[in-house]
């Protein structure tokens, strides 16, 4: 019987470490997701530039400068030029790359007035 409740909690422990490990795991990688995005940033040498407009408003974009064509990267909904990153290596060997961030995202101005189709 001593041996059952032994080996039964072994068992128990070795399952806690396991969903212990599993948690870990999931933490990790939901508080460092964005890291993936930095080294592939850092690896094109893409640079975060602003512009401001006559109009008081600011625009911001990344740039991958080389002696390429130009390439315009606008994002959708909910994004911000960083979400090209994992693309920016393969896209700069054709391209030099301009992604902004349209009005309302990333550091580029929010204003609401400036989210319709007409400005």
């Amino acid at each position: 019987m001593k041996r059952v409740l032994k080996i039964t909690g072994f068992l128990i422990l070795g399952f806690i470490i396991l969903i212990a490990a599993a948690f870990s795991i999931y933490y990790y990688r939901n508080m460092h997701w964005y890291d993936k995005y930095e080294r592939a940033l850092a690896k094109v040498g893409a640079v975060e530039k602003q512009v401001t407009l006559p109009s008081g408003n600011v625009i911001n974009y990344g740039e991958v400068a080389n002696d390429k064509p130009a390439l315009l990267l606008i994002h959708g909904q909910m994004g911000q030029w960083e979400s090209y990153a994992l693309s920016l290596e393969k896209l700069s060997e054709k391209w030099h790359i301009y992604a902004v961030d349209v009005y309302g995202h990333g550091e580029s101005s929010h204003d609401e007035s400036l989210y319709y189709i007409d400005e």
